[in-house]
């Protein structure tokens, strides 16, 4: 949760929590600060994890976050001693202006999130679909870390625009179909599914099984056949133009608005790794396996909803971001 509390001061000296910063604009050079602000916070958490450990132990006996964590030993190992400067240092970036930020400068030789393709790289995100955000921020992060790898696409927002789009091709083949039933049919084999007094079709009532195994299956390969048979079974329906949409847009393990479902949320394998023979192992181009991470959730909606609510309730109304980012100080 650090990673989500450390903050850039404005031009007025209120520091905003990054996440704010993220939504304060789209403009690209924002994400880099944010990317920055996370390097260099955890790099001041990497050097201070034991005294943060032990000062939260004493002041809540129940509080230890080395056991609830299961942190190992590395975490705690001594390494060589980082050069720590004072809070409130500057840094410039292009386009943007001058970030001054909230955490001493804490600079190790090998600095943190550097990428190391011997090591597993655990570095994930869960996206409503804006990815340029999540590759500059990575940019930010600075040490090669500006590959489009491991983006999964919230489920929420996902399934509300994938099945917006169904349904809108949906009601334009039906409206093409009545012009001439019997042609349609003749041409398109399963045309009949467009009736609407019969079948009454929609995203959920003819695609939302296939589209839920392809979201919840722990197999990449049946979760894409899941997703094919859909396409199939929408081309024999005449949608055939729409299909290349929604390839396009929301294929589970390559639509441009991220990969998504239980089978894509994995991790690099590194180089040193010894490989298990392991069923959810998937082998992509270049070579590189990724292997499953278990555990994660499908969606950041819940963590958004309370963090929405809980704001709303403290400002006492919705708010545009700029008088947003003030009241926020008194929330």
């Amino acid at each position: 949760m650090y990673l989500l509390n450390c903050g850039l001061y404005d031009a007025k000296g209120v520091v905003h929590p990054t996440v704010l910063a993220m939504e304060h604009g789209l403009a690209w050079p924002r994400h880099r600060v944010v990317g920055a602000a996370w390097q260099h916070a955890h790099e001041w958490v990497r050097h201070n994890l034991q005294r943060i450990v032990d000062t939260l132990k004493d002041y809540d006996g129940a509080l230890d976050l080395k056991m609830s964590l299961n942190l190992p030993s590395e975490c705690f190992a001594a390494e060589e001693a980082p050069t720590v400067g004072a809070a409130g240092w500057c840094e410039d970036f292009t386009g943007l202006g001058t970030a001054r930020h909230a955490f001493p400068k804490t600079t190790y030789r090998r600095a943190s999130f550097q990428r190391d393709p011997k090591g597993r790289q655990h570095l994930t995100c869960v996206s409503d679909g804006d990815h340029s955000m999540w590759k500059h921020l990575r940019e930010g992060l600075g040490h090669g870390n500006t590959g489009a790898w491991h983006i999964d696409a919230c489920s929420s927002h996902l399934w509300r625009n994938l099945e917006s789009m169904v349904n809108r091709d949906i009601k334009s083949a039906q409206a093409l179909r009545k012009k001439n039933v019997v042609a349609w049919d003749r041409e398109h084999p399963g045309g009949k599914f467009l009736d609407e007094d019969e079948y009454n079709p929609s995203f959920q009532s003819i695609f939302g099984d296939w589209v839920d195994v392809s979201m919840q299956h722990d197999v990449a390969g049946i979760a894409n056949l899941a997703w094919t048979l859909a396409l199939d079974e929408a081309i024999l329906m005449g949608l055939k133009d729409g299909t290349e949409r929604w390839n396009k847009h929301h294929k589970p393990s390559g639509g441009r608005q991220g990969v998504w479902g239980r089978a894509t949320h994995t991790y690099e394998s590194g180089l040193s790794c010894p490989l298990p023979r392991h069923p959810l192992a998937t082998v992509v181009a270049g070579g590189m396996v990724l292997l499953q991470n278990k555990g994660d959730a499908s969606s950041s909606g819940s963590l958004e909803s309370r963090f929405n609510k809980a704001v709303k309730k403290g400002c006492g109304a919705s708010l545009p971001m700029g008088p947003l980012c003030t009241a926020l100080d008194r929330v």
